[in-house]
């Protein structure tokens, strides 16, 4: 039995570890998370015993550890059998075939790849297959040629995209000597020396005068030794004139050139304009430890600073917390935030190796940061992957924990809505904007509350649901929330996860006059319902003033048309029933439009679904809902999720009149075959039959 890379790790640290060691302290020195740490640990057992030695011991308080008297015979097998054969894991077997096929000067056949990584026939054609799904996203294709063997397919700079990113996966794992080892194969190699090249990139970084991290010297030595392989095969980039007109005048650029007069000079390589700009892109996506000099923090960042203020404003908001330095974090964050946009733009992903740690020993303050950076990425038209988020995320963890700062304890729920779809988003929104310290995990459909379980706090949803015993704290509310009905749920939710306030002081204290006049046979039952009967109480309005949706949306207020010019005359349409039946005055239509042209298609509430609205005061006259079908859609944005076939224009003239129907509206619209059955209606009955199916009392 052969024990992985991982695995071989893990025993060697724990071989020459003196004392105790916990899960913890592991997982951070090996940059693995605590479920790594187990998974490796039943491995290690399992060749632990397989050599017939004692497994390792768990002590719950002080942690692992491996009995000293038989320390020195496992190390003797360990080095025996290991030292024979070293068995890759499937992602070091995957990169490994993404390098040979892109480094190996002849041809690269099924049979070569065997032999190299020393596996079996099937596991390199199934690491074959998920590879050719990995390297997708790099818009890449693994093709096989009989006379030519493996190729990558695509344009040379994913193709070097795709290196990058494999090859920073191995030097996360291992160090020189291994690489040495391993691609002693490789000719091309052996011309470079790694320390010479190092000082050249020393010599860049002094004339930027910025320092950067380790991992960019680990990672791009190599890399560009590998660059220059291709260059010599003839595989070389191209850069868009315009984007190589506005990279040339940076700093990075002059740096770059240095690089190539170096290069030149030293073992005869030439390099293009183009590939001299391609190094730049490297050294403008290269992270910094700290800036040496302001020149760093001048050019050009004004948008990006303000962006950065606004994240720390949104994380302080939902974290509940106050930075004293704030000025030095956001400077620290333009730090990283400049490299992170250039490393998106130009899909340089280098493979971070405490991502996956972040995610799982920080969980909250990963998905904290999730949620704040969405404004950033909306700005900049960027996504932000995983391991970006988890550098940042570590920026305000590590900021916190030097003002002493606690963030806290933060509580998980999730969506339920009929189908999953519709007013959810919205309803995610408002409960995003009424909870700093709730995080909304995920929405779900009614069918997956059913099958599945989660582990969260407690539940919000649209629809009535089944209970659960794992469930204990369900609360259902309307798709569009008014103010009385936000107060409510906060009380509720802030009773149910144990958050004071004035009311719950108030019920505690109740609580106590009852106890002391009477028996009490259901305390927890008795405090429940004198909760909700308060709270309740608070906002309850009487149903009778609230109309159902077939009361609103009649004959007279359907309408259908086949095409529009655009979405501004779709709404002006789609009033005209309400004005003609004066619930609305005509600036209660700019108004709907003017608020679009300022936030956006917020109103496109789900994809093919609008729902125009404004505030009562904005020229509303008395209640009212108008809809319009539009056969051919009509377009608020360019992208096709704003594409609407079904605008319903609401008249609302308080904050609770509307509800009932609003609802009753929502759970038809949460039904696909309904959505679809409506953009497809030739007549008016249509509309009317389906409104009735779903209003009821």
């Amino acid at each position: 039995m052969i024990l992985d890379y991982r695995s071989s790790m893990l025993l060697t640290k724990l071989i020459n570890t003196d004392d105790y060691i916990s899960i913890e302290v592991l997982a951070e020195k090996l940059s693995l998370s605590k479920r790594m740490i187990y998974y490796d640990l039943k491995k290690v057992n399992m060749w632990l015993e397989y050599n017939n030695f004692s497994p390792v011991q768990n002590i719950h308080t002080l942690g692992l550890f491996i009995q000293e008297e038989e320390k020195e015979e496992i190390k003797k097998v360990f080095d025996k059998i290991q030292g024979v054969r070293y068995e890759y894991s499937a992602n070091e077997r995957k990169a490994l075939i993404v390098i040979h096929i892109t480094a190996c000067n002849g041809s690269v056949f099924l049979n070569n790849l065997i032999e190299i990584i020393d596996v079996s026939r099937n596991t390199i054609l199934s690491d074959l297959k998920e590879l050719k799904k990995e390297v997708r996203k790099f818009n890449v294709e693994v093709m096989s040629d009989r006379k030519k063997g493996y190729l990558l397919n695509g344009t040379e700079r994913d193709i070097r995209s795709c290196l990058v990113f494999y090859l920073s996966q191995l030097i996360n794992i291992h160090d020189g000597r291994w690489f040495e080892w391993h691609f002693q194969s490789f000719d091309f190699i052996w011309r470079f020396d790694i320390d010479e090249i190092n000082s050249i990139l020393c010599e860049c970084e002094r004339f930027l005068n910025v320092e950067y991290t380790y991992e960019f010297y680990s990672k791009f030595s190599l890399q560009l030794i590998f660059f220059i392989n291709r260059i010599e095969n003839e595989k070389t980039v191209k850069i868009d004139a315009e984007e190589k007109k506005i990279l040339i005048e940076t700093k990075e650029y002059k740096a770059a050139q240095y690089i190539a007069e170096r290069l030149k000079v030293l073992y005869k390589v030439r390099l293009s304009e183009d590939e001299i700009t391609y190094i730049t892109i490297h050294f403008l996506c290269a992270r910094i430890n700290n800036p040496n000099s302001s020149d760093v923090l001048n050019e050009n960042e004004g948008y990006l600073k303000k962006l950065i203020k606004n994240m720390v404003d949104a994380f302080q908001r939902f974290a509940c917390v106050n930075f004293q330095q704030r000025g030095n974090l956001e400077k620290n964050l333009l730090l990283h935030l400049k490299p992170a946009y250039y490393r998106i733009k130009y899909s340089i992903n280098t493979n971070a190796p405490l991502t996956n740690q972040v995610m799982d020993k920080y969980s909250s303050l990963f998905f904290l940061t999730k949620k704040v950076v969405q404004h950033l990425e909306k700005d900049l038209n960027i996504e932000l992957n995983d391991d970006e988020i988890a550098y940042i995320a570590m920026h305000f963890g590590g900021w916190m924990k030097k003002e002493g700062l606690v963030s806290p304890v933060r509580k998980k729920a999730i969506i339920v809505c009929s189908s999953g779809i519709g007013t959810a988003q919205l309803l995610k929104i408002q409960l995003d904007e009424l909870f700093s310290t709730v995080d909304i995990i995920k929405i779900i459909t009614l069918r997956e509350y059913e099958n599945e379980n989660y582990e969260v706090d407690f539940i919000i949803s649209t629809v009535p649901l089944k209970k659960k015993k794992k469930y204990q704290n369900v609360f259902v509310v309307s798709p569009i929330l008014s103010d009385l009905e936000k107060e409510l749920l906060l009380s509720r939710i802030n009773t149910a996860i144990g958050v004071n306030d004035n009311k719950v002081k108030y019920i505690e204290t109740l609580m106590e006059i009852i106890e002391q006049h009477s028996q009490i046979n259901n305390r927890d039952k008795l405090k429940s319902d004198i909760t909700n009967y308060i709270f309740k109480a608070q906002v309850e309005i009487k149903e009778d003033k609230k109309p159902m949706l077939k009361e609103l949306l009649r004959t007279d207020y359907i309408k259908f048309i086949d095409k529009v010019d655009n979405w501004e005359e779709a709404i002006k349409i789609a009033s005209e029933p309400l004005l003609a039946n004066e619930h609305i005055e005509k600036q209660y239509v700019d108004a709907m439009i003017d608020s679009v042209r300022e936030m956006g298609p917020y109103i496109v509430i789900a994809p093919k679904i609008a729902i125009p609205h404004s505030r009562p005061e904005n020229g509303v006259k008395k209640i009212g809902m108008s809809f319009l079908g539009i056969k051919n859609g009509v377009s608020f944005s360019e992208e096709e999720k704003h594409r609407v076939y079904i605008m319903i224009v609401l008249a609302a003239i308080d904050n609770e009149t509307h509800l009932k129907a609003l609802a009753q509206l929502s759970s038809l619209l949460s039904d696909e075959k309904n959505i679809e059955e409506l953009i497809n209606a030739n007549s008016v009955d249509t509309v009317i039959e389906k409104v009735e199916q779903y209003s009821i009392k």
